[in-house]
């Protein structure tokens, strides 16, 4: 008996070692992505991931491993260095450092500021008071997380609050599934150590809740609290229950945050972006066929150049991740010398845009149709009655365009962002001649596959 108990423990380990090395490289994986985000200037997309690392260490139990240690130390970078929340950040540096004592700041992380708030941190994490004698009052914030409760009822939280901290507002803190920012209620007492608070019936109809507790002083510093914005606790609502009007529309582009900013420590929370616009320069080539214009002679080489290109781009956002634009394109074929050369070539397209990552930063795709005419200079093989060999004739290509391309944006701080974007399009000549009233040469377009490389800024509002 006493000899397959032991076989069965030994056969059991293996399994939950893997799901908990699991666990860890998922939470190390959000760690990661977030940091990228945060060098990114994407400071919310940081603190989102960095979030979700939190939930999942809550919900493997690794509240005391050095993963979670690592996950709070990024967030109060976040906090301090991205969403300027240097109280929050402090929140999160004693946490770290509670957990793993010997957890720093990365050098790439450090300032002058985040030096200042860690040392800070360590007086705090190694300060903790003494155990107090059982008659004796709790001191701080004692709350056992509630970690279940049935869907569609109110949760009531208790907590014992020290006497050092009854003269101060005891505040508890809620955000239900869905909802962006936390919505206070005031925690109150019958006059003793118990406070209770009430996270209403309609705020449990998801799939679960946060929340968290603070004591703040009269000027509204954060003198303890149980859990924060970054790191709630998180209730799993059993049998949610969807209330009428309860639904929350978090994909409306063109709605800015309804708060305004969030409550308790919780950094301002952005309006969503609703609109943009653009400008960039930049340079194509690409494979062409047809006649030069003024000297209608044929292309006997494949390869032309379009050497300047201008692009004005103004569009709005139908979600957080896609947009709908128009594109201005005006080429400027320099170099062509014949008599009566053009000099311009105008053209428009729609564009629909898809974002790959989180925010408006990071790699993006396009696909875009449009009209007008793209133009290459050709240097002449013969001499004509309108050309000389060796000069330089133009090559139109349109009026139909059909293409796409992919691109690459990175905040520059405010509302701007730089991009770099590669385009290519295929130029139709459904029409044979366009033009030619007033003595003047039709346009013969031919095919061509072009591609522009164009670098310009954008502003989104």
């Amino acid at each position: 008996m006493l000899v397959a108990l032991c076989a069965g423990s030994v056969l059991g380990a293996p399994p939950a070692l893997a799901q908990d090395a699991k666990s860890v490289r998922k939470v190390d994986d959000l760690n990661r992505g977030a940091m990228e985000e945060f060098d990114l200037l994407e400071f919310d997309a940081a603190k989102k991931k960095l979030t979700d690392a939190l939930a999942l260490v809550k919900k493997a139990r690794l509240d005391k491993h050095p993963v979670a240690a690592r996950t709070h130390r990024n967030l109060a970078i976040v906090y301090a260095s991205g969403l300027n929340d240097n109280d929050t950040a402090l929140v999160e540096l004693i946490a770290a450092l509670q957990i793993d004592g010997s957890v720093a700041i990365d050098a790439a992380y450090r300032t002058p500021a985040l030096t200042k708030l860690y040392e800070q941190a360590k007086a705090g994490a190694s300060g903790k008071p003494p155990e107090p004698p059982p008659e004796a009052e709790p001191a701080g914030i004692q709350h056992a997380a509630v970690e279940e409760a049935p869907g569609g009822e109110a949760i009531v939280i208790s907590a014992k609050v020290g006497p050092e901290l009854r003269q101060y507002a005891i505040k508890l803190f809620y955000r239900p599934a869905g909802a962006e920012g936390f919505t206070p209620a005031m925690m109150r007492s019958s006059g003793g150590a118990e406070y209770q608070g009430i996270i209403p019936a309609a705020a449990t109809t998801g799939a679960s809740v946060h929340y968290y507790i603070e004591a703040r002083n009269a000027a509204g510093k954060v003198v303890a609290a149980a859990g924060s914005s970054g790191s709630p606790n998180v209730v799993s609502i059993l049998r949610p229950k969807k209330a009428p009007g309860s639904e929350v529309d978090d994909e409306n582009p063109l709605k800015k945050n309804e708060e305004g900013t969030t409550v308790g420590t919780e950094a301002p929370g952005p309006a969503k972006k609703a609109f943009f616009f653009g400008v960039a320069v930049g340079s194509g080539a690409g494979y062409v066929n047809g006649q030069t214009e003024v000297s209608q002679q044929d292309v006997t080489c494949c390869f032309a150049v379009a050497p300047l290109h201008f692009l004005g781009e103004v569009g709005f956002f139908l979600d957080p991740t896609i947009s709908l634009s128009l594109l201005v394109r005006l080429g400027l074929p320099l170099g062509a010398n014949v008599q009566g050369a053009a000099t311009a070539a105008p053209a428009g397209f729609v564009r629909v845009t898809k974002s790959l990552g989180k925010g408006l930063g990071g790699f993006y795709v396009h696909g875009d149709i449009g009209g007008g005419f793209v133009r290459y200079i050709i240097k002449l093989r013969r001499t004509s009655p309108t050309g000389t060999e060796g000069d330089t004739d133009t090559v139109a290509t349109g009026p139909l365009f059909l293409g796409g391309g992919a691109g690459w944006k990175k905040a520059l701080g405010g509302p701007a962002y730089f991009f770099i974007d590669l385009h290519i399009e295929f130029g139709i000549p459904i029409i044979k001649e366009i033009g030619g009233s007033g003595g003047s040469a039709p346009i013969k377009p031919g095919f061509a596959i072009n591609t522009d490389l164009s670098l310009g800024v954008s502003l989104a509002f």
